[in-house]
This record gives C-alpha cells, sequence and structure tokens, in this order.
C-alpha cells in the first residue's frame, strides 16, 4: 500500500476535489492523508489589517469525512502547521506520491512576493509530485519527457512503480534536442523499455525551447497525464518558474507527475 499525501486549500477545498483523489488512491492502491493549508497571507499584512487565518468549518470537514468514508476511500485528515513549504516538504519526506490541486497552488495562499509556491514544491519535495488540474479524469495516454539524461529516466520508472496499472496505456515520449541533434538518445533501448509496460509506444521529436515546445505539445491533451523529470536542474527551474507555471497550468487539461533524483 503507498501512502499519498493531498496539499489543499483549507478555505477553498470542493468535494469534486475528491473524484481525482478517489482515482489516484485506486490506482496506488493507497491510504491517503490530506494536509489542510491555511490562510497564511494575512500574516504579511499590517496588524491592523490582520485578520485570522480562515478554515474549512468543523461541521463541512465533518461532511467531507464521511464522503471519503462512503467513497472508500482510507483518509487522514491534518490541519498544516508554520510555514507552508516546510510543513509541506517535511510530509513528502513520509509520502510516495504528493498530490497538489492545480487552483490550491494558484490561489491566494501565499502573499505575491513569496517565491513561486508550485516551483519550489516539485524542485524540494522528497517523494514525486502529482499536480491535478480541476476535473481530472482517467489518464488514458502517459506522456513522457525524455532527452537522454539519467533524470528522464529515473522519472519513468518512478512513475511505473507507482502506477502499475497504467501499463497497458498509450504512451509518447517527447524529445526536445537540446543541441541541434535530432537523434534521440538511445531509442531503441528506450523503446524496448517501454514495450515492457506498453503496447503501444510513440516517439515525438519537437524543434525549439524545451519550456516552451513541451507547453505546447500538452496543452492538445486532455485524457493524458505528463512525466516531467528531464532536461536539467535549470531547464525544470524556468518551466516550472511563477510566470511559466501560472500560464502552463491554467491552459493545461492534464495531470503533470514531477520527480526528480
Amino acid at each position: 500500500m503507498k501512502r499519498i499525501v493531498a496539499v489543499v486549500d483549507a478555505v477553498h477545498f470542493r468535494e469534486e476535489q475528491l473524484d481525482a483523489f478517489q482515482y489516484v488512491t485506486w490506482l496506488l492502491e493507497g491510504s491517503l492523508k490530506v494536509l489542510l493549508l491555511e490562510n497564511e497571507a494575512s500574516l504579511a499584512v499590517p496588524a491592523e489589517m490582520w485578520q485570522p487565518p480562515a478554515q474549512i468549518p468543523p461541521a463541512d470537514l465533518q461532511i467531507l469525512e464521511e464522503e471519503c468514508r462512503e467513497r472508500g476511500i482510507q483518509t487522514t485528515w491534518q490541519r498544516g502547521k508554520g510555514i507552508a513549504l516546510k510543513e509541506v516538504v517535511r510530509e513528502s519526506r513520509f509520502a510516495d506520491l504528493l498530490l497538489i490541486d492545480r487552483n490550491t497552488s494558484l490561489s491566494n495562499l501565499f502573499p505575491a512576493d513569496v517565491p513561486g509556491f508550485i516551483k519550489d514544491v516539485p524542485a524540494d519535495a522528497q517523494c514525486p509530485v502529482l499536480v491535478l488540474p480541476e476535473g481530472a479524469g482517467r489518464f488514458g495516454e502517459v506522456v513522457f519527457t525524455y532527452n537522454g539524461s539519467y533524470s528522464s529516466v529515473y522519472a519513468m520508472k518512478k512513475f511505473l512503480q507507482l502506477f502499475p496499472r497504467l501499463g497497458h496505456e498509450k504512451a509518447t515520449v517527447i524529445y526536445v534536442p537540446e543541441k541541434g541533434i535530432p537523434i534521440i538518445p538511445n531509442e531503441q533501448l528506450l523503446k524496448e523499455y517501454l514495450h515492457l509496460y506498453f503496447t503501444e509506444v510513440t516517439f515525438v521529436v519537437l524543434q525549439g525551447l524545451p519550456e516552451v515546445e513541451i507547453r505546447k505539445f500538452l496543452q492538445e491533451k486532455e485524457d493524458a497525464v505528463a512525466v516531467m523529470g528531464a532536461y536539467g536542474r535549470n531547464t525544470f527551474s524556468r518551466f516550472f518558474n511563477p510566470g511559466n507555471t501560472r500560464n502552463l497550468l491554467r491552459n493545461l487539461h492534464v495531470p503533470v507527475f514531477i520527480t526528480h533524483p
């Protein structure tokens, strides 16, 4: 059984988010812990304007807990304490997968001058992270990013270890040459490896900046899950900097699985 930690906005959490949590928990045959982050933005304003952090009313939380029991989701609930990023990273050390709802990540939970939360969590988390868009449904295709590096193959392995039930779905590998060389590194070896899990594997070569071309490719997808681990820390940071992240996540309809060695 896998341990899943879902990071949610304690103010704007919706019952509909449980649909995606239930699906991922079923795929992993896991146990779900919901970490409710409370609104800490008020701590950045002058004292005379300070307001107590908003919370889910106990009655509403009880309804959500009951809904999880009815759905058969083994769930525990915990309110976040202290600095959100540190709390999330600490939880990730003892988790197999971290779930972040896209709207939660882009909400007004945090002051504008705080470094991008959605960028820092995947970079600092000590387990894989899955960013979920609104209304995320079944994963009908797996899209792997690949540049020949160890980190890109590591992400594939971690995803397949966590989601063996998706092995029969379609797999697409997207490669963006970083040095103008169109040849996919170790293509035959990668093809042999992925065919152990997928019956259909497609390789796609894109031209341009990785963070731009990957985003454009994924914007055309509806029922896929994207796996990120390629192109090194610098490109990873550019891809998930605050500006690019807002642009990326607001225009994508696919979950994004992110991990690194």
